[in-house]
Formats: structure tokens, sequence, C-alpha cells
């Protein structure tokens, strides 16, 4: 991932900086997007050890969406790993502006196409230029003195960028660019900078969880499920290829090996799935039956991914 997790982000306010973990409650903070109307925003946490961030966890609307920097794939890991680290770690939040998430979940999950961009020597205002005449989107990434400015383009245009501690919008954003403060250097990523997926990593793994849990109670019944998975996962991984990281191990179940920044389609595929397995049971209505049962006490968090009307 070409993505440096220790540039500082674009953020339009800051909750609290560089506290030690220590003197934190994650569990209470990490709930306080659904408890706290303050805290139901978009925003990040910055975990440092002191010599840079190293890791990130981005929250959309409060909640826990995507992970940057490390391995974890959902926040009980994450917050596992910060509390194993034998360093002395440091966490900062910082609220996003309106319209900013996108930006940067694609800064975090995307490559460059055009990288060391000389702004300084016009090649950025140059590419701008371009870009409008074609009439292109994409994304300008500028690292400027407190990190790092993302700058969506749609149709060819600019209308504002997105700074670590400020928004710069309109003619502002152009004077902006000439400045020297916009004089660093740039990468393009091309592409429209897309609506955030209504689906993060909480709403994912609770889905993987639902499956997964039915599959542990079909197999002792119905033991030939165990050997039907891996060719269904192979065709729904061919089917939406963003779903790619899908994987299955029988006694281990369904897992991802990477975050799906494209999961939209997700709940889809998981109701095909589940509803593809169950025709092959001696009984399929009783199967369907078992999936709403088993995962009864999930039924209102279900609902609201989704994956509950496709089944």
């Amino acid at each position: 991932m070409y993505a440096d997790s220790s540039i500082s982000l674009p953020y339009s306010s800051s909750f609290f900086d560089n506290v030690p973990v220590h003197f934190l409650n994650l569990d209470a903070l990490i709930r306080g997007g659904t408890e706290l109307r303050d805290f139901r925003k978009d925003c990040y946490w910055s975990v440092s050890a002191g010599s840079g961030v190293f890791t990130r966890l981005i929250f959309r609307q409060g909640k826990p969406y995507y992970i940057a920097g490390s391995d974890c794939l959902d926040s009980d890991s994450f917050l596992a790993m910060i509390r194993n680290d034998k360093r002395e770690l440091f966490l900062s939040l910082n609220f996003l502006d309106d319209h900013s998430l996108g930006p940067v979940i694609k800064y975090l999950t995307e490559e460059p196409v055009l990288t060391e961009l000389d702004n300084s020597s016009g090649e950025l205002v140059q590419l701008l230029k371009s870009l409008r005449k074609s009439g292109e989107s994409g994304m300008i990434s500028l690292h400027v003195e407190k990190g790092i400015a993302l700058i969506p383009i749609c149709e060819g245009r600019i209308s504002r960028g997105f700074l670590p501690g400020r928004t710069i919008a309109g003619r502002g954003l152009v004077e902006f660019l000439k400045s020297p403060e916009g004089s660093g250097m740039a990468e393009f990523f091309d592409g429209p900078v897309a609506e955030p997926a209504a689906l993060g990593i909480g709403e994912i793994n609770l889905i993987l969880h639902s499956v997964n849990v039915w599959l542990e109670s079909l197999g002792p019944v119905w033991p030939q499920s165990r050997s039907l998975m891996p060719g269904y996962v192979e065709k729904i991984r061919e089917r939406y290829s963003s779903l790619e990281p899908l994987n299955y191990e029988i006694g281990e179940g369904l897992s991802l090996s990477s975050f799906i920044a494209e999961s939209d389609d997700f709940p889809k595929a998981m109701a095909t799935l589940v509803k593809s397995l169950c025709k092959k049971h001696p009984s399929p209505a009783t199967a369907l039956k078992l999936f709403t049962r088993i995962n009864s006490e999930r039924a209102t968090a279900l609902e609201a991914t989704g994956l509950t009307r496709l089944l």
C-alpha cells in the first residue's frame, strides 16, 4: 500500500491529541459513536509510539469502519493489539470534515498512478489544467507542512481541499496551490472519489460471524455442508471481484485476508452463499430457519446490514 501511515491526515478538529493509552478507557471510547451523539461522526484514531503514527482506526458515523497500518480486521483485535504492545503508546482522536471520508479512504486503499509531481515547478497546476480539459476525475494528494492535503477532482474540476486542521474551498484553493505553502510534492490517484461503502469492518464481521455460527451448527447434522463450502466460496469470489479476500477453511469457517473497500455487494454475496448451500440440504427450509433461529439475538443488527431481507 502506497500511503504512509505516519503522515498526518486531514481533519477538521481534534478531540484530544497524544494522550497516553493507559489513561484512556478504550472500550468506552470505541462505543462512543453508538452511545453519544457528539461522537456519531466521521473520525479516526491515530496511534503512535512516540516516533510517528503507525496505525489508525477510521470511524464512519461513529462506528468502526476501516483499520490502516495493521493486519487487524476488526475493532476487538485492534484493541488487543494496542493493549499487548509493550511500548508506551499515545492516541489522538480527530474528527473529519463533511465529505472528506471518501478521499481519506481512497488515499489509504489505492495506489497513485502518478507520483513525485513537483508543484513548485508547476507540474501539478499543469496536470490540473490537462484534467480540466479532458474532464477526467481523480484525486490529488499534496504534501504540506502539517501532513497531507487531499483534493478531489470531479470531471476535471476542483472545489475543495482537505488539510490537517482546515478545509479550503473555491478560489482560495486555486490560490493555495499557487502559493509557497502548496508548493510541495504530490501524487495523482485515478478515478472519481466514491462515497464510502455502507458497510465497514463492524457490519462485515457481524455478517461473517452470523454465517460461521450457522455453519458450525449445520456441520454436525449435515457433514456434507463442509465439503460443499469451498466450491461455493470459489464461485462467490469469481462472481464478485471485490470478494477476492474471502477464504474458507473446514473447522475455521469464513474469513477475510484483507479489508473490502467496495463492500456494497457483501450482503448479497453472503445471502447467495447461504441460499445456495440451503438448496443442497435435504430440507432447504429447515436449513434456512436454522440460520434465523441461531442468529435471533443478532436479528436487528443483521437487518440493518441488509442481509435479512435478501434471505
